[in-house]
């Protein structure tokens, strides 16, 4: 019996430690520079979709994004002339959906202005050294649909 108790603890501190390094491997991974190339829909058609409750498909697409891992910080920046060039800070972290799947969320705060304690989940679906994708299911007129986020190093 002792025996089968070791060997549960044993197990789950080796699943735990496991777990650990994945997030650490991924976090790792997306530290540094990013460009947002472009953003794709599973629909097809034309959506007014507004990201982070304040920023148009049209003007993320062609942002710079940066990852600190450090201290778990982050920035965006608009590069569009005809949109607000405004850089955008944030706080993040990548959380385990389903170890077993590899399915891991992308979880970001804004660093200001946040009384409301606002945050924006996304699905982190493909990270590599050169090439990240986010996904987030959207409704529109009672329509779901996938946005792709499809981002290149810097």
């Amino acid at each position: 019996m002792k025996k089968i108790i070791v060997l549960v603890v044993v197990s789950i501190l080796f699943y735990a430690c496991a777990s650990k390094n994945i997030i650490k491997q991924k976090e790792e991974t997306l530290k540094g520079n990013w460009f947002l190339k472009e953003i794709t829909s599973s629909k097809t058609g034309e959506y007014n979709i507004t990201f982070f409750n304040d920023v148009s498909k049209y003007c993320l697409e062609g942002s710079t994004w940066k990852f600190v891992t450090n201290n778990y910080t982050g920035s965006y920046a608009i590069n569009k002339t005809s949109c607000d060039n405004s850089i955008n800070e944030f706080i993040f972290t990548i959380q385990t959906v389903d170890e077993s799947q590899k399915v891991f969320d992308l979880l970001m705060k804004p660093k200001e202005n946040n009384d409301a304690n606002v945050g924006y989940r996304y699905s982190l679906k493909m990270l590599d050294e050169n090439k990240m994708q986010l996904q987030k299911k959207v409704v529109v007129d009672g329509v779901p649909f996938l946005m792709n986020l499809n981002f290149n190093r810097l």
